[in-house]
């Protein structure tokens, strides 16, 4: 195999609150776009819902490369803002980031809501065609390949009462680990699952009050035998939690 060059993959989780109450909770109506990592942006996600502070830990190849201290709370509504993971990659690497999504006071008159997860693939692209993309087969089309290569896997990362970037089946919690999705970020994106937003839930409630917490994971994979075909390749996705008004209610 020709010499293989370093390709990029760019990987967005961002919180966002942009939904009209009433409003259909689609993907296209959650506002989820990537934006610069920062812990002092504020969300505007209603006159009456909390506000959501985003706190993560990110990982590539098994070496952290970011934290913002998952063992202590966040006093500052940053809903708004997310991470954008975005590193030069080579067949065989992979990445994982843990989220930690907790509900605020923002002011507002209720003190609880249901925290519903976005996924969206947002820009894939070629980015040209080099001489080993032709000679690995590559047809040229203009969204690339990486979309239909590169994994990932999110889940619900509860663990023992805190997200540890590992999915885990342990039998004797209640409020474990749980799958939430897999397969390819082209799989991931056509899941069904996120159409209307997956709601999370902590100790078996999706009504969640202010101070509750829930921690999601997602981990990325470039697979060993991608070689040359994805040279080049980009791709682009968020990963979203929007607060939303309990169903009961």
């Amino acid at each position: 195999m020709t010499h293989l060059t370093r390709r990029r993959i760019l990987a967005a989780a961002v919180g966002a609150g942009l939904l009209t109450l009433g409003a259909a909770p689609a993907r296209a109506a959650a506002g989820l776009a990537p934006v610069e990592l920062t812990q002092t942006a504020q969300i505007q996600s209603g006159d009456s819902l909390p506000g959501v502070a985003l706190d993560w830990r990110e990982t590539v190849n098994d070496s952290v490369v970011a934290d913002t201290d998952l063992t202590t709370v966040s006093t500052d509504a940053t809903g708004g803002v997310g991470l954008i993971v975005d590193e030069a990659v080579l067949p065989g690497d992979t990445g994982a980031v843990t989220l930690r999504a907790t509900l605020l006071d923002d002011g507002g008159a209720l003190q609880n809501a249901e925290l519903a997860l976005y996924f969206a693939l947002s820009d894939t692209a070629e980015n040209g065609l080099t001489e080993p993309e032709r000679e690995a087969g590559d047809d040229g089309d203009p969204a690339g390949d990486l979309h239909t290569t590169a994994t990932i896997s999110i889940w619900r990362d509860m663990g023992v009462g805190t997200g540890n970037g590992r999915s885990e089946d342990i039998p004797f919690l209640t409020d474990g680990d749980e799958a939430i999705a897999a397969g390819t970020l082209a799989a991931v994106d056509a899941n069904p699952t996120f159409d209307d937003g997956y709601v999370l839930s902590r100790d078996g409630e999706t009504c969640l009050a202010v101070g509750d917490a829930v921690y999601v994971s997602f981990r990325w994979e470039i697979p060993r035998g991608a070689g040359n075909l994805i040279q080049g390749d980009s791709a682009r996705f968020t990963v979203g939690f929007v607060p939303r008004r309990c169903s009961e209610e």
